[in-house]
């Protein structure tokens, strides 16, 4: 694989100065949120529609059902098979109300879903936490930091889905804050009303991901010509002193826990007000904004034919050679971008200089593909269960065997807020011993890096990675007193 420096897209434009377009009336009486008890009402009622099929994924925490509701044209043969899921931050409902809107309206007008095409629909991924209007799960676990570990049952049961469905194309939906105390001290807004991003993982294929710089750049006209505030998805502080950057390009999340199993992953986050917003009043427009870009992203033609055409070129799985396993968010240039947001007092949209906006992809530190990875004996019990959980398969040593690995010494897990990265917390620095050999006792693991899934197992089980496993306290306190990791690579068979 070659290294890619993804020169980050502006999606800039604004038109007069308006903040946005009036909503159809049929957005407008959208202001009371579904509760679960009503979600499973109205997908239970879909079910008795031929075209749709209701089936659960899994259970909560608590044991509420993951509702999974597949949407198709009887009788059609499917070429491209879409999944939306929603609501892993229970506090963040648009997306949900979206997707019950579009299950609504496609059964109203089945028009709406092109022929051909498989739409799988995952609203309330956490039901938990939607019922108690909180971020995190019954057991207060942020689901959409677990996509490495899988502790959870809830992202258990989506990655199931991820792999039963296997999506030509995904999208992860959220929702960001538009009124931050940062910008209202400045007297300004956030200007997106919606932004969308494209899975960034380096381990990706190349292709794959410029093929999603391509679909969210080609999302932005459709969505301005409508009066939708559009930009390419970002975070950080306020310009121009504070630093902004793209999706972070690691696997612990849903944008490249989905990406890595080879197809097309985005997110979408809308914007949402949170301050002086008890009654939601701004709700009908966020679920008129969502439902209108998942309606260009699900009809439009070109984005199939492209999609089908690389995945046709794509014989089989290769994998790389080098694997990078440090990389930011840098700027490769002198030259400033701007950032658009709404100015408070004359509610007109302004643009504002961002020097510190940081739009390159860069790769810091790679390391070479090993054959396999070899897991000790006295740690098999818990990797046997990750393993499980991501349906990777590997092999228990019987008899004793000699190899030649290398160890992996862990130097420290940063989990306070890196400005460097500027990332949340969990930066891993871990170093490569010499290499030796040795005698694997019986029990140990050995984790093949094929084709088929050596990409999955890269990214889970390389100890060198910035982001690993070392970063939750589950895999931390397997580390020896002489900070040895257990996981070794394995270069060959002695």
């Amino acid at each position: 694989m070659q290294r890619h420096i993804l020169i980050g897209l502006t999606f800039f434009l604004i038109s007069n100065g308006r903040v946005h377009s009036e909503i159809p009336a049929s957005f407008q009486s959208l202001n009371q949120l579904t509760s679960y008890s009503d979600f499973t009402q109205i997908v239970q009622e879909l079910d008795s529609d031929p075209r749709f099929t209701l089936s659960e994924a899994g259970k909560s925490s608590q044991g509420r059902s993951l509702w999974l509701l597949r949407i198709a044209h009887p009788n059609q043969k499917i070429n491209w098979r879409v999944f939306f899921y929603a609501q892993q931050h229970g506090n963040e409902p648009a997306g949900k109300e979206a997707l019950i809107y579009l299950a609504k309206s496609i059964q109203q007008d089945p028009k709406i879903l092109p022929r051909g095409v498989e739409l799988w629909l995952m609203p309330m991924v956490n039901p938990d936490g939607s019922e108690q209007d909180q971020r995190k799960n019954a057991v207060d676990a942020d689901l959409n930091r677990d996509h490495m570990i899988l502790e959870q049952l809830e992202t258990q049961a989506l990655h199931r889905a991820f792999r039963s469905i296997q999506p030509h194309l995904s999208i992860d939906c959220h929702e960001f804050g538009r009124d931050s105390d940062d910008y209202r001290e400045q007297g300004w807004l956030e200007w997106p009303e919606i932004m969308m991003d494209y899975a960034n993982y380096p381990l990706l294929n190349d292709e794959v991901v410029s093929y999603g710089a391509g679909l969210v750049q080609r999302m932005e006209s459709p969505m301005i010509k409508k009066g939708i505030n559009f930009h390419r998805y970002f975070v950080g502080g306020v310009p121009p002193d504070g630093e902004q950057r793209f999706s972070a390009p690691d696997m612990d999340g849903g944008l490249n826990g989905a990406g890595i199993y080879g197809g097309f992953s985005f997110i979408i986050e809308v914007g949402v007000y949170r301050k002086d917003n008890d009654d939601n009043h701004d709700l009908p427009r966020r679920v008129y904004v969502y439902t209108e870009l998942l309606q260009q992203v699900l009809q439009d033609r070109k984005i199939r034919m492209q999609g089908l055409a690389l995945f046709g070129r794509k014989i089989k799985p290769e994998l790389p050679i080098w694997a990078p396993t440090n990389y930011f968010w840098a700027k490769l240039s002198e030259s400033a971008m701007s950032i658009p947001v709404i100015d408070s007092a004359t509610a007109k949209a302004i643009s504002i200089p961002a020097p510190n906006f940081m739009p390159d992809l860069v790769i810091k530190k790679s390391v070479s593909v090993p054959l396999a990875y070899l897991i000790n004996a006295e740690q098999a019990d818990v990797f046997t269960d990750l393993l499980n959980r991501h349906e990777i398969p590997f092999q228990v040593i019987e008899t004793p065997r000699d190899l030649l690995i290398q160890r992996c010494l862990l130097d420290t897990v940063e989990m306070d807020f890196d400005d460097v990265y500027h990332r949340y917390g969990g930066r891993v620095i871990a170093t490569l011993n010499p290499k030796e050999k040795v005698l694997v006792e019986p029990g140990s693991l050995i984790v093949p890096v094929e084709a088929q899934n050596g990409i999955r197992v890269l990214a889970l089980l390389e100890p060198t990675q910035m982001f690993g496993l070392y970063q939750y306290p589950t895999y931390l306190k397997m580390v020896t007193d002489d900070r040895i990791l257990p996981v070794a690579r394995i270069l060959r068979e002695k």
